[in-house]
C-alpha cells in the first residue's frame, strides 16, 4: 500500500505492474482449476452467469478463457462497484474502440455480462450505447457454446423489467425473432405516455402471447387512452384509435377470428405472414360499441377454449 502512494511516479508504476502480474498469475491458476474436469470451483461472476447459461464443462471453458484473455472484465467482476465504469470504458471511450469504432476489440459475451450483472447500475447513456454495440456485434447462431451463452444472456436482458429500455429490448427481440419480446411489449402497452407507438408491441403480444396475455389484454378493454386520430381532407376527424381498440385487435388475432366481423380492416401481414404493426380504429363510437359488444358475446361462448384447463383439485386425493 505504501508503494501505491509513493511520491515517485516511477515507483508507483513499478508497484502497480508487480501487483498486476501477481494478480494475473493467481487468476490463471484459478482458471486452470475452474476449467479442470469435474471442477466445482468458482470464479468472479460465475454464480450469476451460470444461473443464466448453465454450469457445464463447455460453459466453464468459455467463461474461464474469457477471463483469462480479459483481465479488465475479471477485475470488474471482483470489484463489482466498478462494473459501470468498465462498461462505459468499453462502449464510450475513444481509446477503447478507436476513432472508427473498431468493434473487433469488444467481446459481445463480455459486454452482455456487464450489461446484465445484477450488481451493476448503468447510466442510461452507457446502456443505450451498449445496446447498439450488441446489435452490431451479435448475429444469431447457436453453433457453439459461446453462441449459446450469448443468446441466453441476451434473452435474460430482454426479459429483465426496466421501463427505461423497454423499446430497445423489444427491438432486439424482434431483430432475432425471440418470443421473450413479449415481456417488454407488455411493459410498453402499460405506459402509453412514454411509448405512444404501441402498434408493434401489440403485434408481438398477438404473435407470441398465450392465455396469460389474453387475460391481461381483457383488462385493457376499458382503457380509452387515445393513441391516434385520422383526419379527412376537411380536417374533420375520420377515425380514432384508443388503446382498448388495439387490445381488441390483438385478441381477435390470438383467437383466430376475422377482423371483418368487427368491422375492422384486414390486418396487414408481411411476406412471412406475420403482423408487424397492429392497427385498428373506428369511425364512430357506435361502431366501436358494436365491436366490443361482439367481443363480449363471442368470448362468453368461446374464450374458454383458449384457456388452460383448471387444475384438478382432486389430484392426489384418495378415492
Amino acid at each position: 500500500e505504501a508503494g501505491r502512494t509513493h511520491p515517485s511516479a516511477e515507483v508507483r508504476m513499478r508497484v502497480e505492474s508487480l501487483i498486476l502480474r501477481v494478480s494475473q498469475s493467481q487468476l490463471g491458476v484459478a482458471i486452470d482449476e475452474f476449467t479442470a474436469e469435474g471442477s466445482v470451483t468458482s470464479l468472479p461472476g460465475w454464480d450469476f452467469v451460470s444461473e443464466v447459461v448453465g454450469d457445464r464443462p463447455e460453459t466453464r471453458q468459455v467463461f474461464g478463457e474469457l477471463l483469462r484473455n480479459d483481465t479488465d472484465l475479471a477485475g470488474a467482476l471482483i470489484r463489482t462497484e466498478t462494473l459501470e465504469a468498465e462498461m462505459r470504458r468499453r462502449v464510450m471511450s475513444p481509446t477503447a474502440l478507436g476513432r472508427t469504432r473498431d468493434l473487433s476489440r469488444v467481446s459481445a459475451l463480455g459486454l452482455l455480462i456487464l450489461m446484465t450483472h445484477p450488481d451493476a447500475e448503468h447510466a442510461d447513456d452507457s446502456m443505450n450505447t451498449a445496446y447498439y454495440t450488441v446489435r452490431q456485434l451479435y448475429s444469431r447462431s447457436e453453433g457453439t457454446p459461446e453462441d449459446q451463452m450469448k443468446l441466453a444472456l441476451m434473452t435474460f436482458w430482454i426479459t429483465k423489467p426496466s421501463p427505461k429500455n423497454a423499446q430497445q429490448r423489444l427491438e432486439l427481440a424482434n431483430r432475432f425473432k425471440l418470443p421473450e419480446g413479449i415481456h417488454p411489449a407488455m411493459e410498453m402497452i402499460d405506459n402509453p405516455r412514454r411509448y405512444p407507438q404501441v402498434n408493434e408491441p401489440f403485434a408481438v403480444i398477438a404473435r407470441y402471447g398465450g392465455a396469460e396475455q389474453m387475460a391481461a389484454l381483457e383488462t385493457r378493454l376499458t382503457n380509452t387512452t387515445v393513441l391516434a386520430t385520422s383526419r379527412g381532407e376537411d380536417d374533420k376527424i375520420k377515425s380514432t384509435t384508443e388503446l382498448r381498440d388495439l387490445a381488441l385487435a390483438a385478441l381477435i388475432v390470438m383467437t383466430n377470428q376475422n377482423p371483418a366481423d368487427y368491422k375492422l380492416a384486414p390486418f396487414l401481414r408481411d411476406t412471412e405472414g406475420q403482423i408487424r404493426q397492429l392497427s385498428a380504429g373506428f369511425e364512430s363510437e357506435e361502431a366501436r360499441t358494436a365491436a366490443f359488444q361482439q367481443w363480449k358475446a363471442w368470448s362468453a361462448k368461446n374464450l374458454r377454449k383458449f384457456q388452460p384447463p383448471p387444475d384438478d383439485a382432486s389430484e392426489g386425493t384418495p378415492l
